[in-house]
């Protein structure tokens, strides 16, 4: 059944039929992101549910929930047309951050000279964006290049997406000064998750890759917060120790499970540095079964990505420099995701011809694009 024609009535039926399972499903995947010792070796779309799920379960609907059916089946199936909306998206609030971390851009000369102190995205777009979206969407994600705090709109994007029904989460470095009146607004905001990357259980380990941050800030914002949630009597955000494990921090692992709690945090999740070999070698297998399988990568029916200037990439784990699939400041975003760019983009996973790829896409996949897709 990969043909384009499949018939509405049958996938709403096949929708309708698996929506009513989903809730119990979810449960479980609730039950699984629980456990605090998960070491995630790739985000694929469980994965990535199991990670979300305790932040998406209270704005789910019944809409929502069939949007997200019919979007897998629509994934599964490679049609490049799809019916359903994304059930995720990304928006950026700024590109600018403070640290200079080892293998992120932000330590490249070529991309932090193509910022200025004005990237910031307005709070109207954002709501434009947004607002299209927001009956189906499962939940946003305030990230992208940048470091989210740093963004001027941030805390009214919070309040903006809640009011809309739509759950937020976002990481952050967490290495900047934060006062006790910002720290109870961020609070107050209604912010559902907070990753908080902090990729050691010492300063020096720490330090190693997160060039120009601070430790000891780290732990104090944290425990900021934790009060702050205690003098309020509120349970979110949740507060989420993101450990990447690199070689030279491995030996910390077991400090995270031990010392999470007495920090202030309410979980943590040690997930593998991307740059590994057990990553290499599983991302070559799954683009492997990409391009001979002809299947379509998930990022391109699942989640929408947008930059703070409203360039729309087709994901966020590549660099996308000088082309995107429309701009959502210029133009509607459902026309985006249903217009010929996104459109071509799916196709080409059918196809499987590099020639016929988005640029960035065939260079992820291992292919070499002889002309861009748009």
């Amino acid at each position: 059944m990969r043909d384009e024609g499949i018939g509405v009535s049958l996938r709403l039926t096949v929708t309708l039929r698996h929506a009513r399972q989903l809730p119990i499903i979810m449960i479980m995947f609730s039950r699984v992101s629980g456990m605090n010792n998960m070491i995630m070796k790739q985000v694929g779309r469980l994965g990535y549910f199991r990670r979300h799920v305790s932040t998406l379960l209270p704005y789910l609907t019944m809409r929502k929930l069939s949007n997200l059916i019919l979007n897998i089946i629509e994934h599964r199936l490679v049609i490049s047309s799809p019916r359903s909306l994304p059930p995720y998206v990304k928006i950026e609030p700024t590109p600018l951050c403070q640290l200079r971390c080892t293998g992120c851009q932000q330590s490249e000369d070529n991309f932090t000279a193509t910022l200025r102190h004005d990237m910031h995205m307005p709070v109207d777009r954002f709501r434009r964006i947004l607002e299209p979206l927001a009956p189906t969407l499962m939940g946003v994600s305030l990230s992208y290049r940048g470091e989210p705090l740093l963004g001027r709109g941030i805390l009214d994007m919070i309040e903006c997406a809640h009011e809309l029904g739509v759950a937020v989460s976002f990481p952050s470095n967490l290495s900047m000064p934060i006062t006790a009146q910002r720290a109870e607004r961020l609070v107050k905001s209604g912010v559902d998750t907070i990753y908080i990357s902090l990729d050691g259980a010492s300063a020096r380990t720490y330090e190693i890759y997160r060039r120009g941050g601070r430790f000891d800030l780290v732990l104090k914002n944290v425990a900021l917060l934790a009060e702050t949630k205690c003098r309020l009597g509120r349970a979110r955000p949740r507060l989420i120790w993101k450990f990447v494990a690199f070689e030279h921090n491995r030996h910390e692992m077991p400090e995270v499970k031990q010392r999470y709690r007495q920090y202030g945090f309410d979980s943590y999740e040690i997930v593998r540095d991307v740059d590994s070999a057990e990553i290499v070698a599983s991302k070559r297998r799954r683009f492997k079964d990409l391009r001979e399988k002809r299947r379509g990568c998930f990022w391109a029916w699942n989640t929408l990505t947008v930059a703070e200037n409203g360039d729309v990439h087709p994901c966020c784990a590549v660099d996308h420099s000088g082309h995107s699939l429309g701009n959502a400041s210029a133009g509607d975003i459902l026309s985006i995701w249903r217009g010929a760019a996104y459109t071509g983009l799916r196709q080409a996973f059918r196809t499987g011809k590099p020639e016929e790829m988005f640029p960035s896409c065939a260079r992820c996949l291992g292919h070499r694009a002889r002309s861009p897709a748009t």
